[in-house]
């Protein structure tokens, strides 16, 4: 389920209804980004989902969300535990700077992603 939309200058000027051409040429200025976020610059957002995903465009653009669920689901890593969100991560970074590369239509770089997993208190 995607909660959230690319924060770059490019999401910004589709929802404004500017051209695919115009929006693609501004998908690499980001308005902000992991390192950046704070309360004031990004959505809330509240899941009852167990996991909890985020990821920088070179994931979700050189992944597919069903390649994403599979990487995270296991189906793609075999005993990876759930309670090994690094191992999980480093395998969807992985997969995508690799895909990447093989289309050379995608940039290899800034992928990034997060696996959270909520634990009871």
């Amino acid at each position: 389920m995607l909660l959230t939309e690319d924060h770059t200058h490019g999401q910004m000027a589709r929802r404004a209804g500017a051209s695919e051409t115009t929006a693609t040429d501004l998908d690499h200025i980001i308005r902000t980004g992991l390192s950046t976020a704070t309360p004031g610059t990004v959505q809330d957002a509240s899941t009852s989902l167990p996991v909890l995903l985020l990821t920088s465009d070179g994931i979700h653009d050189a992944l597919s969300a069903d390649q994403i669920a599979d990487i995270v689901d296991n189906g793609q890593l075999g005993a990876i535990s759930p309670a090994d969100p690094q191992t999980i991560v480093d395998a969807l970074v992985d997969e995508a700077v690799q895909t990447a590369r093989r289309r050379r239509t995608v940039a290899a770089d800034n992928a990034t992603a997060v696996l959270m997993i909520p634990t009871l208190l």
